[in-house]
């Protein structure tokens, strides 16, 4: 059972890895939000934000699961959804604000 756990696991990271990359590292994350904004007035949906890194584990398999089956639907009927890259740490800190 455990091999089985484990096999699971691994193919869930591999298939998490080997993805595209979910966030765009050179994007103009304060512009993105603001364009989503303006959207978001003139179509009533709100707005989404995602803050997360490439580097992340978590945060690719969020991405994946956003993009994908029942989820994928509901998030593109339902917001606006904006990525916002935070690097290390180091990148878009003061968006969060």
């Amino acid at each position: 059972m455990r091999k089985i756990i484990l096999y699971l696991v691994a193919g869930f990271t591999a298939a998490v890895l080997a993805a595209p990359p979910a966030y765009d590292e050179s994007a103009d994350a304060e512009a993105d939000i603001k364009s989503a904004l303006t959207d978001a007035k003139s179509s009533g949906l709100p707005v989404l934000i995602l803050f997360g890194a490439n580097w992340c584990g978590d945060c690719r398999a969020l991405d994946l699961a956003l993009q994908e089956g029942q989820s994928a639907e509901l998030v593109a009927k339902s917001f606006k959804v904006v990525k916002v890259d935070v690097g290390n740490f180091d990148r878009n800190q003061d968006l969060a604000d």
